[in-house]
């Protein structure tokens, strides 16, 4: 059975108004030539918005993190990693983009690896502690990459998540 986590908790930040202003993105801020060699959470929410999604939570995986939905109704998360860097703070070096799913008994080691081997280009992982299957890929920062370059990262994971579902839970 396929769920996307966060759904709820979407739910119950969209109706609190004074959460729903932190939802708000600066989209010149996602210009495909800009250059960043670190994001912040106002990076992350511009890239969610200029790709046309919807910003549903902000920061429920730390300072820097954004949950946001497809139209689809795939919901996926920004994560800010390697955010103590002197120099940097508050802003990180790295993305890690995520999509997550409610693992139940279908989820097995042999579909995992299937996915792992068949989409080289994410991360195909199982937590059993929180019943979580995990599709990530990771965008490395250091000496700086294009804004154009992170949606690149994020249309590939958001294109390859739900092939994995479909090796997962045929």
């Amino acid at each position: 059975m396929r769920v996307f986590l966060g759904a709820l908790f979407a739910l119950a930040v969209m109706s609190s108004p004074a959460l729903a202003q932190n939802l708000k993105a600066d989209v010149s801020l996602a210009k495909d030539s800009r250059m960043v060699k670190s994001v912040s959470v106002e990076d992350l929410k511009a890239i969610v918005v200029d790709q046309g999604y919807e910003v549903t939570e902000v920061g429920g995986l730390g300072d820097v993190s954004v949950e946001a939905k497809t139209d689809e109704g795939l919901i996926f998360l920004l994560i800010g990693t390697a955010c103590e860097v002197e120099g940097y703070k508050p802003n990180c070096l790295g993305i890690n983009m995520q999509v997550r799913y409610d693992s139940d008994e279908d989820v097995t080691v042999e579909k995992i690896n299937q996915a792992t081997l068949s989409y080289a280009a994410v991360s195909t992982w199982l937590d059993k502690d929180s019943n979580t299957l995990g599709i990530t890929r990771y965008a490395i920062l250091d000496d700086g990459v294009t804004m154009a370059n992170i949606k690149a990262n994020l249309t590939t994971l958001l294109a390859i998540a739900p092939r994995i579902s479909d090796i997962i839970w045929p």
